[in-house]
């Protein structure tokens, strides 16, 4: 099943691989913009052709690594200590930002993913 709900996002995760004719694989793994299943899989099959078409990019504000790492110390650790999340906001702000924070994340790193089975 490539669209079910998260429940602890609030939505719908579309998370699916394709596989190109020359055998290449790409892992797509999104949260659906939408709040219904009917919607959610309207969406997964429209990035299943954007990926065919080669048009799929990955959405505006989740391309940088300073748009994902808002979002993921706001929403991605709600159920953390205080403590756990200190310390990866000190390793973010210490070590990650300094080098990777302005430029866009590479497609492999955020939301489309090669397959480690690519051979």
């Amino acid at each position: 099943m490539s669209v079910r709900r998260r429940k602890d996002r609030q939505g719908y995760l579309i998370d699916f691989t394709y596989e190109f004719p020359d055998g290449r694989k790409i892992r797509v793994r999104e949260m659906s913009q939408h709040a219904n299943l009917r919607a959610a899989k309207d969406e997964e099959a429209a990035l299943r052709q954007a990926v065919k078409d080669g048009t799929y990019k990955i959405r505006a504000g989740e391309d940088t690594l300073a748009g994902f790492a808002a979002e993921f110390f706001r929403k991605g650790m709600l159920k953390s200590k205080p403590s756990t999340k200190a310390g990866y906001q000190t390793v973010y702000e210490q070590h990650f930002k300094k080098r990777l924070g302005s430029p866009k994340a590479r497609a492999g790193t955020c939301c489309a993913t090669p397959s480690p089975r690519t051979a």
